[in-house]
């Protein structure tokens, strides 16, 4: 039973990932139509991203960093994404790239606050539930004498 629980969520980590990956290519595919960027660009965009994403994850899981220590760095490492990703781009494509960027955070900005309502409703349907559930086990338990 324990080893189908584990294939199990391993399928679904891989399935994520793949996902995951898929979304990533078609990400950059329409980043590169949209600014205008060469192959070169678009490779050297992907390291930059990974770079970065691997040093923002260092820092967040950095148990040995106050919320404010790592609120610092992590503000350090996004400038110095933002200044090595104007650096490969030209004026225009970096303007564009911007405004796609701001674009994309205020989507994900309005999808977590929607999400968040949605969740906070899902809660609450679920403790009135259980709540419900544990009435009911009580009564039962009151009727049966135990």
């Amino acid at each position: 039973m324990k080893m189908t629980k584990w294939l199990v969520l391993m399928a679904f980590a891989l399935i994520s990932v793949t996902v995951s990956a898929q979304e990533s290519k078609a990400e950059y595919k329409a980043m590169k139509a949209e600014l205008g960027l060469t192959g070169a660009q678009v490779k050297d965009l992907k390291g930059i991203n990974e770079n970065y994403k691997a040093q923002m994850q260092a820092v967040k899981a950095d148990a040995s960093l106050s919320d404010q220590a790592k609120r610092e760095q992590l503000a350090e490492i996004r400038k110095s994404k933002e200044a090595e990703v104007k650096g490969m781009m030209s004026e225009e494509q970096y303007n564009a790239y911007k405004a796609k960027t701001s674009e994309m955070k205020q989507t994900k900005k309005e999808e977590g606050q929607q999400m968040s309502e949605e969740d906070m409703a899902k809660r609450k349907e679920d403790r009135e539930k259980a709540k419900a559930d544990k009435a009911a086990k009580y009564e039962k338990r009151k009727k049966d004498g135990n």
